[in-house]
C-alpha cells in the first residue's frame, strides 16, 4: 500500500485499479475520512467489508 499526497499532480501514472483515500476539515479539531473505490477490485473490497456510502456522501 502506498499513499500519495497530492495525487492529482501524477494521475496520469496512477494504477487505473485503485482506492482514493480523502481526509475533509469538519471542523477547528474534527476531520473526516472517506474512500472511493475505483476499478472493480476495490469495489468488491469494499462490498466484502461491507462497508456502504453514508447519507449525503458522494456517489462512487
Amino acid at each position: 500500500m502506498t499513499l500519495v499526497e497530492w495525487a492529482s499532480l501524477i494521475e496520469p501514472i496512477l494504477p487505473a485499479e485503485r482506492l482514493r483515500v480523502y481526509l475533509e476539515t469538519t471542523g477547528p479539531t474534527s476531520r473526516r475520512l472517506w474512500c472511493k473505490p475505483e476499478g472493480e477490485l476495490y469495489r468488491a473490497w469494499i462490498r466484502e467489508l461491507g462497508l456502504q456510502r453514508a447519507e449525503g456522501e458522494p456517489s462512487l
